[in-house]
């Protein structure tokens, strides 16, 4: 295990522990790993682009395979210190260009951006498997099991706050991540995925 990748002294969650029986020590690393790509990068209202997706440059890709060659998935945060809004996004593609990065309106809305403030800071993270997540669903949706199971396959990543609507011919019902574990943003693909609901 590579440690040089990992930003030890700063923790995104509650941490666990790895033992390194060649040092023969306990090491905490973070369930939620930020990687060595961290940055501000002035942003785009790109209308193509929906839900939690970003754009990038072609020469970001480069970059980012340095420091990570499975998930592309990235920490989002609003500079402004008396918002702290967070979320995470997988990448869309890497055709933006004139170094700015492309946002979904819903990015834009969540991260509760003005148009005052022309940047946002962007981390590469390494996310850990899900292993249980809980939903808060409306009342309305009277069979949750098979309308999650279809939801998350539009889905990589899922993190505690994250809002996802589901619209039903004209109705529009939202679907809100009220906890995931082991850490707050997990990844979910290739994994068997248990839940719980609540209304």
């Amino acid at each position: 295990m590579n440690l040089g990748d990992y930003d030890l002294d700063e923790y995104s969650d509650e941490e666990y522990d790895f033992k390194d029986e060649a040092m023969e020590q306990t090491i905490h690393i973070p369930p939620i790993q930020e990687l060595n790509y961290c940055k501000s990068i002035k942003y785009i209202l790109s209308p193509h682009l929906k839900g939690n997706t970003i754009m990038l440059e072609a020469k970001e890709l480069e970059e980012i395979l340095k420091h990570n060659q499975g998930q592309t998935v990235f920490k989002l945060k609003n500079p402004d210190p008396l918002k702290r809004k967070v979320m995470y996004v997988t990448v869309h593609n890497f055709n933006s260009r004139n170094n700015l990065m492309g946002i979904s309106k819903e990015i834009y809305e969540e991260l509760d951006m003005s148009m005052d403030e022309r940047k946002i800071e962007i981390t590469l993270v390494k996310l850990p498997q899900a292993k249980k997540v809980k939903f808060k669903i409306p009342e309305e949706i009277k069979n949750p099991k098979d309308v999650l199971e279809f939801t998350m396959m539009k889905h990589q990543i899922l993190y505690e706050g994250q809002e996802i609507v589901l619209k039903v011919f004209d109705e529009k019902f939202i679907i809100k991540v009220t906890k995931t574990e082991p850490a707050k943003a997990v990844c979910i693909l290739n994994t068997d995925l248990k839940f719980d609901v609540e209304y």
